[in-house]
């Protein structure tokens, strides 16, 4: 959105952001009313706010320097969005599904051989413990290995357990 278009908005007009999303499944672009009159000053003329609402109680004011993340239609936003998707694909920044895949699998891996180590640790055996390290080692995870033992000697809580809460030391 330039300056102009700012200046010309009136009270209930809807804008547009251009990358953070709304809806079931975050399916729509952010959509905000503005819901007061665009405030300019007379000693700083590049100075703009703009008092928007969404939802039933968030209050966002759009500052100048917020003008160029905000779109008058949903027309533009998905021309912007298509038109970034392209240059991503482009210049290889988007991975394609198999690459994906792999990485979700390989980030699981670490994940599991974290938990490991992390149990492994806490229940005493170092046997189990080393091939832990190990097999973080062969999967590119070795900083990983390193800080897990590092907070298991401090006492620190390692990691986050199956229950979803913090496990101490000595804990099961």
């Amino acid at each position: 959105m330039t300056r102009g278009e700012a200046l010309a908005l009136q009270y209930g007009d809807l804008l547009y952001h251009r990358t953070k999303r709304q809806g079931r499944g975050e399916s729509e672009p952010l959509r905000v009313r503005v819901t007061g009159k665009v405030r300019t000053w007379k000693r700083d003329p590049t100075r703009i706010e703009i008092p928007t609402k969404w939802g039933l109680h968030r209050h966002h004011t759009i500052t100048e320097h917020q003008l160029g993340e905000w779109y008058t239609s949903e027309a533009e936003v998905e021309q912007f969005r298509t038109a970034h998707a392209a240059v991503q694909q482009e210049f290889g920044l988007v991975p394609d599904a198999e690459e994906a895949a792999r990485r979700e699998v390989e980030v699981r891996k670490v994940k599991d051989l974290a938990d490991l180590l992390t149990l492994a640790l806490q229940s005493g055996l170092p046997d189990s413990a080393e091939r832990a390290v190990a097999g973080l080692d062969a999967v590119g995870a070795r900083q990983t290995a390193v800080e897990i033992v590092d907070r298991y000697n401090r006492g620190l809580p390692p990691f986050r357990g199956a229950k979803g809460r913090w496990r101490k030391r000595g804990e099961n």
